[in-house]
């Protein structure tokens, strides 16, 4: 009962508030309030869902943590410069 519920008010928002506001137009032809509503995602949501994000979690979560298991341990152990480079 309980998702179908979630599952309706979901559905909810873009079918009364989001589709009505995309094709509300202005007279030159454009969704003023839906152009307003896609800037203030992107003033909120940018800095968290960007190329330079993803690739610094990436480097982090996973190139230097394989890299500092597998590669330099075996092969660099104890040379500060490599642990450095890797860090």
């Amino acid at each position: 009962m309980r998702d179908r519920a979630e599952a309706a008010q979901l559905m909810e928002l873009p079918e009364n508030e989001i589709e009505s506001m995309f094709f509300r137009r202005d007279a030159r032809g454009l969704p003023l309030e839906w152009l307003e509503r896609v800037r203030r995602s992107i003033e909120a949501f940018a800095g968290a869902f960007s190329a330079h994000r993803m690739v610094s979690d990436y480097a982090d979560l996973v190139y230097r943590p394989l890299a500092r298991r597998s590669v330099l341990p075996l092969s660099f152990e104890g040379d500060a410069r490599l642990d450095a480079l890797a860090a």
